[in-house]
């Protein structure tokens, strides 16, 4: 196993608007994933773990920051290409 990371999320953010307010629903997230490991978000109802899942495989693409996976910037990438890269990242999500 290398020490290069597989996935590299760099100070990701996703901001919405409401009623002409912005708003981040996540700021500055930064993780690495190497090769064979496994990520595990915990937290409370409304924290942003989905929002954080869901921009890493860009639906929606985070306002700031970048994803890098296998060494591809999935914020550069056109439609096409980012849902085959979709068959390859995986989210879990909680069963109620």
């Amino acid at each position: 196993m290398s020490n290069q990371a597989l996935l590299n999320v760099d100070d990701i953010t996703v901001e919405y608007i409401n009623q002409g307010q912005r708003f981040a629903a996540i700021s500055g997230i930064s993780l690495d994933i190497a090769e064979g490991e496994t990520l595990g978000l915990v937290g409370e109802s409304g924290c942003g773990k989905s929002t954080t899942g869901r921009a890493i495989i860009q639906l929606p693409s985070p306002t700031k920051g970048n994803v890098v996976f296998e060494g591809v910037t999935l914020n550069e990438l056109p439609h096409g290409e980012m849902r085959q890269v979709r068959r390859r990242l995986q989210i879990i999500f909680q069963d109620p």
